[in-house]
């Protein structure tokens, strides 16, 4: 019984690892784009700007 309860629980760990790279890389282009501009309009404030 311990054997059948430590594959599933290492099963799902797998399953939810890949789901989570699948989505990553199916989004990666907009993750990417979401990511530049957090970081330019944080530089930009940190610059005196008005992160706008």
């Amino acid at each position: 019984m311990n054997l059948m309860a430590g594959f599933l629980g290492y099963s799902m760990f797998t399953i939810t690892c890949v789901t989570i790279a699948v989505i990553g890389y199916w989004h990666a282009d907009r993750l990417e784009e979401w990511a530049k501009t957090r970081v330019a309009k944080k530089r930009n404030r940190d610059l005196g700007g008005t992160g706008k």
